[in-house]
């Protein structure tokens, strides 16, 4: 049962993840404000664990003007991520050089990271699909037949 809650939270943080790509894609294309200001908006409208990750990544660029701080965040918070060592691999990219480039390959950028977020989504999604039934299943079946043998 622990395995399919792992599974079912890795889906959740990387669809949180996807969804603060998408809210600093739009806040540079429209508003175009600072690399800080968009790590906070996004962190502002995310939940969870990577609600922090993204506002620890703007304190750390507001600090240090540090374009490698969301990977530093990411590694901050490893231990309550539920990602797979592949998604913190090339999460941990990201950030690095969205500040020294213009808009326009700023955007190609979180373009790559977003296709990047999607394909992992669809991978935790088929995994939660296949193999969350048979843990969760696989759980209760282990628990009934330990009280069958205590009993």
């Amino acid at each position: 049962m622990i395995l399919g809650r792992d599974l079912k939270m890795r889906h959740y943080e990387l669809d949180q993840f996807l969804l603060g790509i998408r809210i600093m894609t739009r806040e540079m294309s429209y508003a175009a404000p600072s690399l800080e200001v968009c790590f906070r908006r996004a962190g502002d409208a995310t939940e969870g664990t990577m609600a922090q990750i993204f506002s620890l990544a703007a304190d750390g660029i507001a600090a240090e003007k540090d374009d490698g701080a969301f990977g530093k965040a990411l590694m901050m918070m490893r231990e309550d991520l539920f990602l797979t060592d592949g998604d913190l691999e090339w999460m941990g990219r990201f950030g690095v050089g969205l500040g020294v480039a213009d808009l326009e390959n700023t955007l190609k950028s979180l373009g790559y990271m977003e296709e990047r977020a999607e394909e992992a989504l669809r991978t935790a999604e088929q995994n939660e699909n296949r193999w969350g039934r048979v843990f969760l299943r696989g759980g209760w079946l282990l628990g009934f037949a330990v009280a069958l043998v205590f009993i």
